[in-house]
């Protein structure tokens, strides 16, 4: 193969990489990697009401529970998908800690991505991270 025609393959493959890896930014996903750690040091579980019915998610102590959250075109949403009213956090011996989307302080509402660290994985993915910790679990009533 001559000098120029290994220039162009190079061409053409470099092109071809760059079509295939290329995206449209207005038709991108974007991903919520929503992870919840039990750290408060009893088991507990999540009772999650929406306008549909309730869900009972259970997060054993030191574990944790993982959601992926696809939205297209939409940004970033809430940590809960679909129309959540409000989100209790019921610990093992039936303390709660109560959360709703109207709470002030969104920087520690487990409904709201104020609330987590956020590792930022590319313009369209994020992983938000929330830790139930113990003092979660002693200021539960």
């Amino acid at each position: 193969m001559t000098k120029s025609k290994i220039e162009l393959f190079a061409l053409v493959i470099l092109v071809l990489f760059t079509f295939i890896n290329c995206k449209d930014n207005g038709s991108l996903p974007y991903s919520s990697n929503v992870i919840v750690i039990n750290e408060s040091g009893v088991d507990l579980s999540l009772k999650i009401l929406r306008e549909s019915g309730v869900e009972i998610v259970s997060i054993p102590n030191k574990s944790k529970y993982q959601n992926t959250i696809e939205e297209s075109n939409t940004g970033f949403h809430g940590p809960f998908v679909g129309s959540v009213k409000s989100l209790s956090i019921v610990f093992s011996d039936n303390k709660v800690l109560n959360f709703t989307h109207l709470d002030p302080n969104k920087k520690d509402n487990i409904l709201w991505f104020d609330a987590y660290d956020v590792q930022e994985i590319s313009e369209f993915e994020r992983i938000f991270t929330f830790r139930i910790t113990e003092l979660h679990y002693l200021l539960a009533q």
